[in-house]
């Protein structure tokens, strides 16, 4: 098992801010390597779902005894920052329904490679500055069933509301189905009174 709250608490103090979703991932292995020397560290490693179907994984860390898949989300605000003399200049992603659904699909997607090779555990983390995603918004939208707020419980089959499907049938129109339950609640990653520099992470179990 490893411990992941320590490692993204000691990441924070040396790199709030990342450029990228690649950056965030790379970063987040170079410091499990360091907590773990012993342990193996591959990026985009391809695991098995089935006998037929592979799908790339974020993280996978591997130990002597398994092979523990992470999965990884940066969404943003817009973020102009500097910090050690550094400059981020962090993106506008929006579209807060797709990127609900893109971290619910994380989750299954680890359950599949959890449950197909009989591995111990896996995670799904999600790093943003948007309050959007950690508020518990407006009811009764298309991707209600997609909220991934503070204090949220996760399970089952999850799905656009009348309409959502319509608009989202390109590339995320199949129900999410999770064969776990999982309580949510966001951390604080980084505090700041300067607009949009405040992050939290949400770290799933599976």
């Amino acid at each position: 098992m490893i411990e992941l709250d320590g490692i993204l608490e000691k990441l924070s103090r040396e790199r709030p801010f990342f450029h990228s979703e690649r950056d965030f991932q790379f970063a987040k292995a170079w410091k499990i390597k360091q907590k773990y020397p012993e342990f193996k560290l591959r990026l985009e490693k391809k695991e098995n779902v089935s006998n037929e179907e592979r799908i790339a994984i974020d993280i996978c860390v591997l130990t002597s005894k398994t092979v523990i898949p992470i999965e990884i989300k940066h969404q943003t605000k817009h973020l102009l920052v500097t910090h050690e003399e550094e400059i981020f200049a962090l993106a506008d992603h929006g579209a807060e329904d797709h990127g609900r659904y893109d971290f619910l699909k994380d989750i299954m997607r680890i359950e599949s490679v959890i449950g197909f090779n009989q591995y111990e555990v896996g995670f799904a983390i999600m790093l943003t500055n948007n309050p959007l995603y950690w508020q518990n918004g407006t009811k009764h939208t298309f991707d209600e069933e997609f909220r991934i707020h503070d204090d949220r419980r996760l399970k089952g089959k999850l799905q656009w509301k009348a309409g959502g499907l319509d608009k989202n049938k390109e590339t995320r129109e199949k129900p999410i189905k999770l064969s776990g339950k999982y309580n949510l609640k966001w951390i604080d990653y980084h505090k700041s009174e300067i607009e949009n520099c405040c992050f939290k992470y949400l770290k799933v179990k599976i």
